[in-house]
């Protein structure tokens, strides 16, 4: 029973990587926005981050379980331990042009544009960071 139960917990933990790793549009984002910065904020808001492109607003994705932070500088995007795979990402305020909100599973998400790359990212209220 316990290498039945391994067996499945590593389908799922592989599924999950592959899926997220190869996702095509946090792809475009994490490629131009990586960022390797050390967050000490003890803050663990976990969320859903939403992303489409601006040209298919229906066909929107997401990746549960990310933090996700702000300051006066940008949004900061951080995957958890399941996402090991994932990039951080930092986005500049001056990338960013708010477009309207979203509203899922009864939480209001703020959309954000990153025009450059023609996508659009929506995220709930976040975190602040205090250093």
């Amino acid at each position: 029973m316990a290498v039945i139960f391994f067996c499945l917990f590593m389908l799922v933990i592989i599924f999950g990587w592959y899926s997220e790793k190869y996702n095509v549009i946090y792809s475009k984002i994490s490629d131009k926005y990586s960022s390797k910065l050390k967050l000490t904020t003890k803050r663990t808001d976990r969320q859903m981050l939403y992303f489409w492109l601006n040209e298919s607003p229906r066909k929107k994705d997401y990746i549960n379980g990310m933090f996700v932070y702000t300051d006066e500088f940008g949004v900061y995007i951080k995957p958890t331990i399941v996402y090991f795979s994932l990039k951080s990402v930092f986005i500049p305020w001056n990338k960013l042009e708010k477009t309207g909100e979203l509203t899922r599973y009864f939480k209001k998400k703020s959309a954000y544009s990153i025009a450059d790359l023609g996508i659009t990212i929506a995220f709930t209220s976040v975190a602040k960071i205090t250093t």
